[in-house]
């Protein structure tokens, strides 16, 4: 047999000569198939396939090996929004595809519609997170009044929003997640140890085949998500310029 390349999802059909009182027994490297018996077998999967035939004498040949690639068609899109009721489109903002252990494998930026996409990466594990470089917002009494509740078990928060809850990045949300979201509202505290932004952590395995899966970002202490970062501006970009003075 030459060797074949396919690409995930397909298939691809082993044959030879049907003989009758002829026995055949089709194997994966040394693995034999259950049930592979005919004198044809339909791959699904990348391997190095071949069949053992005993003719009625009990004499038996084994056929050449056939080499089977899958292609390799990772690639992996979707759509950034923020986590309120419109699911709002975050723009310019960064989507990474990472390792389990938080190394970067490749990210893509978002378009005015939320769009991102990445490709060309192996077969394996990985997680997926996002970023956004829209200003904070959406931040004020009632957030830190929805704190007090979770954490007093009158009115529980849950997914995301639990995360963007903990402002302090302690792993937990009490009163000390409260009191900082008050001083950031009122402006007696300039930004959170954790940053701005907080975005669901997606598991990726990735086959051989081409994903769609959204994503979901919300600022830090927007726990109800009524912000709208449709009307507001991008983080701005802060340059230096010089001057020649004579």
């Amino acid at each position: 047999f030459p060797s074949h390349d396919m690409f995930y999802r397909d298939s691809l059909l082993l044959r030879v000569p049907q003989v009758g009182g002829h026995l055949y027994q089709w194997s994966n490297g040394s693995s034999v198939i259950p049930g592979a018996t005919g004198s044809e077998w339909m791959v699904y999967q990348s391997g190095v396939y071949s069949v053992l035939v005993t003719n009625e004498f009990g004499c038996q040949s084994l056929s050449p090996s056939e080499t089977i690639t899958t292609q390799n068609c990772n690639a992996l899109s979707g759509i950034l929004t923020y986590d309120n009721t419109n699911n709002t489109a975050l723009r310019n903002s960064k989507v990474y595809l990472t390792l389990q252990n938080g190394a970067l494998v490749d990210s893509s930026s978002t378009n005015n519609a939320g769009q991102f996409a990445v490709a060309g990466y192996s077969n394996g594990l990985y997680q997926m997170r996002a970023t956004s470089s829209i200003n904070w917002g959406g931040v004020n009494a009632t957030d830190a009044l929805g704190v007090v509740r979770h954490y007093t078990n009158i009115i529980p928060i849950t997914g995301l929003r639990l995360k963007a809850a903990d402002v302090n990045g302690s792993n937990s949300v009490n009163n000390s997640d409260a009191l900082l979201i008050t001083r950031r509202y009122s402006n007696l505290l300039s930004s959170f140890s954790v940053g701005n932004w907080v975005s669901e952590n997606i598991a990726i395995q990735a086959n051989g085949f081409p994903i769609t899966q959204n994503i979901k970002a919300i600022c830090y202490g927007d726990i109800n998500g009524t912000y709208n970062p449709s009307l507001a501006r991008l983080a701005p970009k802060i340059g230096f310029f010089y001057r020649d003075w004579e």
